[in-house]
């Protein structure tokens, strides 16, 4: 029967996970396990056997893979490095920000540029970067990237740190990414993927899902409520956080109203005569329409 951790030890295996994963982002070198155990060595990350245990991991997990070459190394063995995956770099800011807090602002936007091609939503949140900076919002916008990562796509290194054995974590937008043989050959015209706009209107939304996350035990808190003022003003204040935003709350309309008339096209084709209740109902309908219009101004056709 495996033994459990205690709390000490939890936080010392994600800590090592974190530092390998930071070493292969940071490093421009190509390591290998001797070479990265070799950057770790008397630093507190454990014994040789421990970290190359914990290198395995990360291969197991996806985090990480190796990648093999044709160069000799002494002993006649060919030189085999190992670079991030999506999932490693995704889980090295999540846990490097929220849990270890040994990541900095700075890493966090060299991995959003020098990773961009594998997180499709990097190359947006960079490019609003310069906005935070203005409003005084980087040290927000660094916490909110790691909680929509761990809420959206999986804050998956501490749950396996807690339970190797159970299922990864997964988010709902990694959900919506994947594709399911079975589904994709009885519906044809079916999309599951989530784009890089939904990841960054989520990332921004003040109200998303994630905000939710300061009861979660992995975390000390989650956004403050003077984070969340902060952050609501720095919306505010910019028109193209505000177009952003504004695109979001119109889809996220439109697919409710288009649930609703699916099933208002299933009744007769006469108009349908409300009561006084449901009339009512409508009118608030009607009104938050007309909210919305007053929000919004769209070029003419």
């Amino acid at each position: 029967m495996r033994r459990a951790l205690g709390l000490v030890e939890e936080q010392e295996r994600v800590r090592r996970y974190v530092r390998i994963l930071q070493l292969l982002a940071e490093n421009e070198k190509q390591l290998n396990k001797n070479g990265i155990w070799l950057q770790l060595k008397g630093n507190g990350f454990g014994s040789e056997p421990t970290v190359l245990y914990a290198i395995d991991d990360l291969g197991k997990w996806g985090m990480v893979i190796l990648v093999k070459t044709r160069r000799l190394v002494p002993g006649g063995k060919t030189f085999n490095y190992y670079k991030l995956t999506r999932d490693g770099i995704e889980n090295l800011i999540c846990a490097g920000v929220l849990s270890t807090k040994s990541i900095s602002l700075s890493t966090v936007k060299l991995l959003l540029q020098k990773y961009r091609e594998l997180l499709p939503y990097a190359t947006q949140i960079s490019q609003l970067w310069p906005i935070f900076v203005e409003a005084k919002v980087e040290d927000i916008a660094m916490k909110r990237l790691a909680m929509f990562i761990g809420h959206f796509h999986g804050e998956q290194l501490y749950y396996r740190v807690r339970n190797p054995r159970g299922p990864p974590i997964i988010g709902s937008h990694a959900i919506s990414n994947l594709k399911v043989a079975d589904l994709a050959e009885t519906f044809r015209n079916l999309s599951l993927n989530c784009t890089a706009e939904d990841d960054v209107e989520a990332f921004l939304d003040p109200h998303s899902q994630f905000y939710g996350i300061a009861a979660s035990y992995q975390y000390e808190r989650g956004i403050s409520d003077d984070e969340y003022h902060r952050w609501i003003m720095a919306v505010r204040s910019n028109e193209k956080l505000q177009t952003i935003l504004a695109r979001a709350a119109l889809k996220e309309a439109v697919s409710h109203l288009r649930s609703s008339n699916g099933t208002l096209k299933l009744l007769a084709d006469k108009p349908i005569r409300l009561s006084d209740s449901d009339a009512e109902t409508y009118r608030k309908l009607m009104a938050e329409v007309d909210l919305l219009r007053s929000k919004i101004v769209v070029p003419p056709r």
